[in-house]
């Protein structure tokens, strides 16, 4: 256990976790937040979660209640967040799931799931998802954003313009 302490803390996870036992081989602790490195040049991931379970030989972290995640200016809202790692020190991907919510800056997106390949900078949102920003809105079977790129990919896409009118002078 001090060794799985240790390597929390090496990964940037809180001091004060509490672990609780488990059938399932890791470790499970509550109330958790954890900075998991990417790999280079993308950002961190920093979650915070009421439960996350640990798979060491897995290599896998579950989030699950109240999952908050940040990556540079990027954040993600849902139940569960599944996390994979290529190594100790580099994560892959992710897959959230249940009311996924992501803003970044004035944009907003909603799915019952996403996808995240997070070297890339790329969330793809299925099951039902839309985006919105200002007065577009966008709705289709799949959306990709492209984080990195400030790009939006779309399939069976439906989009919303909605025209301002200038404000009257005095």
């Amino acid at each position: 256990m001090t060794v799985f302490l240790a390597l929390l803390t090496a990964c940037g996870a809180s001091s004060a976790p509490r672990a609780i036992s488990s059938s399932e081989p890791g470790v499970v602790l509550e109330d958790v937040q954890a900075r998991l490195p990417a790999a280079a040049p993308a950002p961190s991931l920093h979650v915070t979660a009421q439960r996350a379970a640990w798979d060491l030989a897995g290599r896998t972290v579950r989030f699950e209640g109240e999952v908050h995640g940040t990556r540079g200016d990027v954040t993600l809202t849902c139940a569960t967040l599944e996390v994979w790692f290529t190594d100790p020190d580099a994560l892959d991907r992710a897959r959230a799931s249940g009311g996924v919510q992501v803003h970044q800056g004035v944009r907003e997106a909603r799915a019952d799931t996403a996808l995240l390949d997070i070297p890339a900078g790329r969330i793809e949102l299925a099951g039902s998802p839309w985006m919105r920003e200002g007065g577009r809105r966008m709705a289709g079977e799949r959306i990709v954003l492209l984080l990195d790129d400030e790009r939006v990919e779309c399939e069976a896409c439906t989009l919303d313009l909605v025209e301002t009118l200038p404000e009257a002078g005095p």
